[in-house]
């Protein structure tokens, strides 16, 4: 999330649905997180990224 370039997040996830047969691809954002979630129909990926620079956990 370094290059802070959120709004073009929702437009690559269509893209990314558009060039994968089967896959759906979607973002939605609020003032805090950006939601993200990818499907092939059998399996599903959601991820929760964090706008500001907060600690995410780990060495970091």
């Amino acid at each position: 999330m370094a290059n802070r370039q959120y709004t073009d997040i929702p437009k690559t996830m269509q893209q990314i649905a558009g060039k994968n047969s089967g896959i759906t691809a979607k973002a939605q954002m609020d003032d805090r997180n950006v939601y993200v979630s990818i499907s092939n129909g059998k399996a599903s990926k959601f991820l929760i990224l964090p706008l500001s620079a907060q600690a995410t956990g780990g060495n970091a």
